[in-house]
């Protein structure tokens, strides 16, 4: 089986050899073998939600007739996977995929580059176009990046010893104006909010709780596990799940940690303080939990969940929202510096939606209901208290 994988991993990255393709050819005349392959190509449709069916006997018979005839060189062996991929998954480009391109080790990191820091501290750039594989410093692949997902399901089980003290961690970075997508080792699908972090084992332990660490927003699709509890850490607050879909927000110029429930059940405690005696503040769908870091105290509220999690499907929901929090939003969404000189507004509230608005449309917008002027120069916006008519 761990042979199996690895020929699989290559063959969808597109390392694979003559040679190895045909071992491939011959083991995926097994039952079992076929399955495990089929499992891996339905990951890689689940990557691209917007493609509208998936036919795996179809692409399966494809692939057999590609695979019977590969090429002598190994570049037209990268092409016959390729356009089987191309069957398999439905891409309408062969994708071009490199492994662990871009390090840290001789290259500048651009402010606006998403990235991944890999468990010996190498800092690598992650593509917002490219496939890509992510291997360890081993040259073992860890994970496999489609279309602004990374996906870590089908690697891991083989590569470390499944204890709480062998974890092996790597944390992705997403920087101002932008959005990103994970997948789990257990399944758990992750979306990160620009201006955060995530820090995540490539596969978690086997008997002890799934641990992950945020700084800053994530919204968490949770896959159920009995035996595991889902935690996310941040700031001070331990989030405790089973099973759920829910979003945690902890900006570090928030006063609090906000988790906003979607469905599910989540628990909330103060991850200095917490044992397992320790009683969790329950809270239900439709309801936020505040956790104060100074106090530690946890207020839960009842909320409009559409406000909190709009921002996954690139929408701005702006529900009686005082001004001041409106631009630090705005700053995230945008990558961009807004200078507040007219005091006066912070307080103001405002009820709004946008959908793809520029930042100048969405100033504009607020502008028909309060009087103000602002000036943009770059990346960065200035607000004025609005000239005084005679």
């Amino acid at each position: 089986m761990e042979k199996l994988r690895e020929l699989i991993g290559k063959y969808f990255s597109g390392s694979i050899t003559k040679s190895e393709l045909r071992e491939l050819e011959s083991l995926i005349k097994n039952d079992a073998n076929r399955k495990e392959f089929e499992e891996f190509a339905k990951d890689q449709y689940l990557l691209n939600r917007e493609l509208p069916s998936f036919d795996v006997e179809g692409g399966f018979a494809n692939i057999q007739e590609k695979l019977a005839k590969p090429k002598n060189r190994k570049y037209h062996v990268f092409l016959k996977a390729a356009a089987a991929i191309l069957l398999l998954i439905g891409l309408s480009s062969v994708l071009k995929v490199f492994y662990n391109g871009n390090s840290s080790t001789n290259l500048e990191i651009p402010e606006n580059a998403i990235t991944i820091q890999l468990e010996d501290g190498t800092v690598k750039i992650l593509s917002e176009t490219e496939s890509e594989v992510i291997t360890n410093d081993k040259g073992q692949v860890i994970a496999k990046k489609d279309h602004g997902v990374i996906n870590y399901r089908k690697f891991n089980d083989k590569i470390v010893d499944l204890n709480e003290q062998s974890v092996i961690y790597n944390e992705i970075s997403v920087p101002l104006g932008k959005k990103f997508k994970l997948i789990l080792e257990d399944g758990t699908f992750v979306t990160i909010n620009s201006g955060s972090k995530i820090r995540y084992p490539i596969a978690f332990a086997v008997n002890a709780p799934r641990e992950v660490f945020l700084d800053g927003e994530a919204f968490f699709e949770v896959t159920k596990d009995s035996e595991r509890p889902f935690q996310v850490y941040q700031r001070g607050l331990k989030v405790e799940v089973l099973g759920t879909r829910f979003n945690v927000n902890g900006y570090a110029e928030n006063s609090t940690v906000n988790t906003v429930l979607i469905e599910g059940s989540v628990g909330l405690s103060n991850d200095k303080t917490s044992t397992s005696n320790t009683k969790m503040r329950i809270i239900k769908p439709g309801e936020m939990g505040l956790f104060n870091n100074k106090s530690s105290e946890i207020d839960v509220q009842k909320v409009d969940v559409e406000e909190f999690v709009a921002w996954i499907d690139n929408r701005l929901v702006f529900k009686v929202r005082p001004f001041e929090n409106i631009l630090k939003v705005l700053e995230r969404h945008f990558d961009v510096k807004i200078n507040n000189e007219y005091k006066q507004l912070n307080d103001k509230r405002f009820f709004a939606k946008f959908d793809n608005e520029t930042i100048e449309e969405i100033f504009r917008s607020f502008q028909e209901s309060q009087a103000f002027e602002y000036k943009v120069e770059g990346r960065e916006i200035t607000i004025y208290e609005p000239l005084k008519t005679k």
